[in-house]
């Protein structure tokens, strides 16, 4: 996009609404739904579909969650979605006894409103302001902004434009391998192989429900190699920074495997909530801490004969520490923790690999490429 095309599209773009004026909404919702309940609004803007206002009300009523959502422009639609949320909680599912009062927590430098200037390309984007408001008093709020790219496998994203735009420069183009093909019998079974981050990420991705649930994984024993660090870090610097769960409680970073040891997992308390009256919780803002190697190509060279996945859809042979042709990706099987056990190498570079949601609710996997001698199987 020109300078002058950005600059038309960014006075043509809705002004978002102040923060102010999103904490009033919320509380006023919050306020009509009475003791024992929440609501979110947020001022949500995607490059398709343009700017408008939502709601989330959720009510508690002796052990019961009532929840509604809808549009939330006008008085009028807010109240709607009260009724809507206190009719459910007559007869919905059991849940929290009482909702946690929304806390203010640390502010984050998550939002560039340049985002607006993208117009409705085809990428994936968009910009937030939240507000989460409490009944009994308590309001939270934050805004952010995120951008992802299409690179080989996946999408890498950013806060910005620009940072976006700079990490899929960094990701490269795949090398010409040719179609896919049947892989030769005698590299069948379990195989030597190197990920690359799109990969690395999809791997976490199977584990992430585990992080949230105690007693998954052995806390204070070995589930991983000791080159493995795994945290929940919604601050890190790289990912895109998330100060509160759906319950307005503040996110903390939270270490959930050190050296290989299982350390802790993620809940409601330490602000990981996924279902707003209910205690389920899941890491977000998973980061993988990188290795020593330089490259993809470094942690190649041990392998004379194993696999390159830059995602799990895709697959290239290897032989003699190089990747040389494409073969067939429905044929692999893949043990996440087997991943992780065999562990030998991980780049020192990371990505930003983004998971799916929207601007409010977006999480990322920060994470290297990495060398693994177990948990990659290809059936022959």
């Amino acid at each position: 996009m020109t300078h002058a095309a950005s600059l038309r599209r960014l006075m043509s773009s809705p002004a978002p609404p102040s923060e102010s004026d999103v904490r009033a909404r919320a509380e006023r919702a919050a306020g009509w739904a009475g003791a024992g309940s929440q609501a979110t609004v947020w001022w949500g803007w995607t490059p398709a579909a343009g700017g408008g206002w939502s709601v989330e009300v959720v009510v508690v009523r002796d052990g019961r969650i009532g929840r509604a959502s809808g549009e939330a422009g006008d008085d009028d639609a807010l109240r709607a979605c009260v009724e809507a949320a206190a009719a459910a909680a007559a007869d919905g599912p059991e849940g929290l006894a009482a909702l946690p009062q929304p806390t203010p927590g640390r502010t984050h430098d998550g939002y560039d409103p340049a985002v607006l200037r993208l117009g409705d390309e085809p990428r994936r984007a968009g910009l937030a302001k939240v507000a989460i408001a409490s009944a009994a008093g308590g309001t939270v709020f934050e805004q952010r902004t995120f951008v992802a790219v299409g690179v080989p496998g996946g999408e890498v994203a950013a806060v910005s434009v620009a940072g976006a735009e700079a990490s899929a420069r960094d990701a490269g183009a795949p090398a010409d391998d040719g179609p896919a093909a049947a892989a030769p019998d005698d590299i069948a079974g379990d195989l030597p192989a190197v990920l690359g981050p799109q990969a690395v990420a999809a791997v976490l991705d199977r584990l992430r429900p585990l992080f949230g649930r105690p007693g998954a994984l052995p806390q204070g024993r070995r589930v991983a190699a000791a080159c493995i660090s795994l945290s929940e870090s919604p601050r890190f610097a790289a990912t895109l920074p998330r100060s509160y769960d759906v319950h307005g409680t503040p996110r903390q970073p939270v270490p959930l495997i050190q050296d290989g040891v299982a350390h802790r997992t993620v809940s409601a308390e330490t602000g990981h909530a996924v279902r707003a009256g209910h205690a389920d919780a899941e890491p977000q803002h998973l980061v993988l801490v990188g290795g020593g190697a330089a490259s993809e190509a470094e942690l190649l060279a041990p392998i004379a004969r194993g696999l390159y996945l830059p995602s799990l859809d895709r697959a290239l042979l290897v032989e003699d520490g190089r990747a040389t042709r494409a073969v067939a990706a429905d044929s692999l099987q893949i043990d996440p923790l087997a991943v992780l056990a065999g562990a030998q190498a991980l780049t020192a570079r990371q990505r930003t690999i983004p998971t799916a949601g929207d601007a409010r609710t977006v999480g990322a996997t920060v994470c290297p490429a990495l060398r693994t001698g177990g948990g990659v199987r290809l059936s022959g």
